[in-house]
This record gives C-alpha cells, structure tokens and sequence, in this order.
C-alpha cells in the first residue's frame, strides 16, 4: 500500500548520507568565461565538469611524481 512517497524519501536520505560519508565536496569559483569554456570542453568529451575537472587533477598529478 501508500503511494511510495516513503520509499522514494529513504532512498534520499540514504543517497545523501552515502555521499557523506565516502565524498567531500570542493567548492570553486572560477570567472564565467573559464566555467563556459569548461563546460563545452567536457560535453566535446562527452563528459560531466566534474569528470572533466577531475580527469585534468589525475593526469596532472602523475606527471608531477
């Protein structure tokens, strides 16, 4: 019975307390420009920003070691 409003609710919560717990989140500020051209580079690549940008950090740091 009920709708599945308390299914959908717990997976919530359970989403975020995953992400809580295994992620941190780190916050930038970048100008406009640099964000759009970002976001056009990772689309290209046929990926998130946030897989883009953290692709970029990986292969930076290993040409740093």
């Amino acid at each position: 019975g009920g709708d599945g409003m308390g299914w959908q609710e717990n997976k919530l919560a359970y989403t975020r307390e995953y992400n809580k717990s295994k992620y941190a989140q780190i916050k930038m500020q970048v100008p406009k420009e640099a964000k759009e051209a970002i976001k056009a580079a990772a689309e290209k690549a046929g990926k998130s920003i946030t897989m883009y940008i953290m692709e970029a950090v990986e292969e930076k740091m290993q040409s740093n070691t």
